[in-house]
């Protein structure tokens, strides 16, 4: 856990380390979550960085449903790809790999990635879906790896789930009635 961009930021902002509450693991382990999450909204555009890009569109295309708005090879190796959420063609994703191209020379920086996405440690963020446990089946079935089924949080029905590309995601729904 120390080579995780959450274990950086809370050594360096220890307020930060329990903002986000525990949550409730599939081997019933507890585990704080700190307060650093990215968040997308409509009308905006955002970066995930990921390790491999054919396994990151396989994932957010194909598992999740993502629309593909860009989709190019740079004369340096650089793969130009932009996806977004199903019905939401307002949002637009750049799903980069620090490690390509031109991107990054210094080698201390280039390993301190490699570490990260090799342990599904750089980054987190939140799916919103309106039927957590629905989505969790379903894409269950197309094969998304999840931490934790959904369970019920202070704040909704939340399901954890891995990009296995260096990310980790909540995938949150309303609070059961």
């Amino acid at each position: 856990k120390e080579n995780t961009l959450v274990a950086i930021l809370t050594k360096l902002y220890p307020y930060l380390k329990d903002i986000g509450g525990k949550i409730i693991l599939d081997d019933k382990t507890e585990e704080s979550r700190a307060g650093v999450v990215h968040r997308l909204d409509r009308e905006t555009s955002g970066v995930i960085l990921i390790a491999k890009n054919q396994k990151a569109f396989d994932f957010y295309v194909t598992k999740l449903g993502f629309r593909v708005q860009m989709d190019s090879q740079m004369d340096n190796g650089f793969r130009w790809l932009t996806v977004s959420p199903p019905d939401q063609a307002d949002l637009q994703i750049t799903l980069i790999n620090p490690l390509a191209g031109e991107m990054n020379k210094d080698e201390k920086v280039r390993n301190a990635f490699q570490v990260l996405l090799d342990n599904n440690a750089l980054g987190a963020g939140v799916f919103y879906t309106p039927d957590c446990k629905s989505t969790y089946d379903e894409l269950k079935n197309k094969g998304v790896l999840f931490k934790s089924p959904p369970k019920q949080q202070f704040y909704g029905l939340e399901a954890i789930l891995t990009d296995e590309c260096g990310n980790w995601f909540s995938m949150t729904g309303p609070k059961e009635a």
